[in-house]
Formats: C-alpha cells, structure tokens, sequence
C-alpha cells in the first residue's frame, strides 16, 4: 500500500480546549465545517454510537454532496488532544481512499490555544494517491475556514 497523505495545519483560539471538545461533541456545530471548492461541506451528523467514555462513539455525516462517512472517537484526551478515524467512505471518495486518520492536539499558552491538527488520509491504491494529493490543500483551507467560523 502506498503511504498516506500527510496534511497539518496549526490555529490560534481564545477558547480554552475543553471549550473546543464541547463545540465539537455539540453536533450541531458540524455544519460550519463548509468544505472548500469541489470539497464538500458537512450538511448534518448524528450519533451512530454515543458511549459515556465519549472514546468508541461513532459520528454518521451527511456532506453537501449527500456523501457519507463515518467519524469514529479514538482517543479522547482532554485537554491535551483527542483522535478520529473517519472511514466507511461513499462514493466518489470509497475508490480512493480507505480512510482518514485525524489528530488534534492542544498547547495552551497565557489565554491562547494553538490547535495542531493533522490528517494521514490513506489512499486505497497508488493510483488513488495522486487524487488525494490533490485534494490535500482543499482539505487545508477547509480546516482553516471551519476553524474562523468557531473562533
């Protein structure tokens, strides 16, 4: 298998990361995520799966472009990080991706956050890794623009 994509990008908030983990776990905020030029939006989310311990609660998303996936809670360390594996891909993006490995990670400093977030988006073939380069900086300024929208 060829190796994942790897995309990170760092931003600078007021909210405090137990702040951030509340915006996040409020799927009512899943929207502002708009996506970004031919990368969709999220339309909706809902619990697939909601465990008191939050870490294996399963998040269904419906995009813009009526895609869907699947958000999976793989670590939950707040308030230094928590981890996703977004997988189970409709399509377009099932034929060339497997899934998506998601790290957000926290460092508070006076009365700023900095959120790092990072991204493996795992390509289903050599083929499919190009595609996934390419869609790697719509992803970025996606990141960067849902993040504007909390702050």
């Amino acid at each position: 298998m060829p190796r994942p994509v790897h995309l990170s990008c760092t931003v600078s908030t007021h909210h405090t990361p137990h702040d951030i983990a509340a915006i996040f776990l409020d799927l009512n905020n899943w929207p502002l995520f708009t996506g970004y030029g031919i990368l969709p939006g999220i339309k909706s989310a809902s619990f697939n799966t909601q465990t008191p311990e939050i870490v294996g609660s399963v998040i269904a998303v419906i995009c813009t472009d009526n895609s869907t996936h699947t958000e999976e809670i793989v670590n939950w360390n707040i308030p230094h990080s928590y981890q996703l594996k977004l997988a189970n891909f409709s399509r377009p993006l099932s034929f060339f991706a497997t899934h998506f490995d998601e790290k957000i990670h926290f460092e508070t400093e006076d009365s700023t956050t900095l959120i790092t977030r990072t991204m493996d988006l795992h390509p289903r073939s050599f083929i499919a890794y190009p595609l996934l380069w390419l869609i790697r900086p719509l992803m970025h300024k996606a990141i960067i623009r849902s993040h504007e929208a909390i702050n």
